[in-house]
């Protein structure tokens, strides 16, 4: 199936029978993840940080979300859209890519609200954070762009329509705010204290229901490319994919920043780092 991993895996590990492909790289392995990342949700939220996913778009559908999103709205969308007007235009969409034996993509927002500034560091690219959550959002199915903040719409301003100006400290409880958050809560491979958000595509799926051409793998001769069982968009439930992974990132490195053996002590340790974040005649 073009778009698929089936051509490239069978080659690479000399398979006969694609399946040994198409079964390990199906978004039925994502299942493991979700259940591990429902552990790191849990774990984060003992910290006040809250991740939540919607998506923004449906094929040529472009969601407006409310400033303030309500995401008990969100869940019971089947479409996981917080634009009531978008979802009813995505769902006949997606009908309508159906009906025409094809697929259709979309993009994702995932939030994490709360997260303190720090996670992540600068020192070294692999501990950069919003390297970490790009590499863990890129591994999942399908998934073939990540942004944040503003993301590519960056390239057409200047930088000082970009930055996130710092904000006076008048409450030193939330000391460094920002009048934007155009980069999406990281500034040099770290968290800034701003809430983090993130955008993912997801490519229409590769098994159509009308199949492309395809090639013979014995002959090389031309075929029609195999039919397996899929969905239409893979969107709306790759948001529950993208809150594992953001998830399962900031949960890993909350402990390298925290550490402990216990949430009690994660807890005291993390409460005694933010005591020295705000401006030095405060904390000291």
């Amino acid at each position: 199936r073009p778009g698929h991993a089936d051509l490239p895996g069978a080659m690479k590990y000399g398979f006969d029978d694609v399946r040994n492909v198409l079964e390990r790289s199906s978004a039925r392995e994502t299942a493991a993840r979700v259940a591990a990342g429902a552990v790191a949700l849990r774990f984060l939220q003992e910290f006040g940080i809250e991740v939540h996913s919607h998506v923004i778009s449906i094929g040529m559908i472009h969601a407006d979300p409310p400033e303030t999103i309500d995401w008990d709205a969100v869940e019971e969308s089947p479409v996981r859209c917080a634009d009531a007007a978008a979802a009813k235009k995505m769902t006949k969409e997606i009908d309508t890519a159906k009906n025409a034996g094809d697929t259709v993509g979309g993009i994702v927002e995932v939030l994490a609200e709360n997260v303190p500034i720090g996670l992540g560091s600068h020192v070294s690219w692999d501990r950069k954070i919003d390297g970490q959550i790009a590499q863990a959002l890129m591994s999942i199915n399908a998934v073939k762009a990540v942004s944040f903040g503003l993301g590519w719409d960056m390239a057409d301003r200047r930088g000082s329509e970009v930055q996130d100006v710092i904000e006076p400290v008048t409450d030193p409880e939330h000391p460094w705010q920002r009048k934007t958050n155009n980069l999406g809560g990281t500034e040099g491979g770290m968290t800034n204290g701003m809430p983090l958000v993130t955008r993912f595509v997801i490519k229409p799926i590769a098994t159509l229901l009308k199949p492309l051409p395809s090639v013979d793998l014995d002959t090389g001769e031309e075929a029609e490319a195999h039919y397996e069982r899929s969905d239409i968009c893979q969107a709306p439930p790759a948001c529950v994919v993208g809150e594992a992974m953001v998830a399962l990132v900031l949960a890993d490195a909350f402990m390298e920043k925290f550490g402990g053996d216990s949430i009690s002590e994660s807890r005291r340790n993390f409460e005694g780092y933010l005591k020295t974040v705000g401006p030095r005649k405060i904390c000291e």
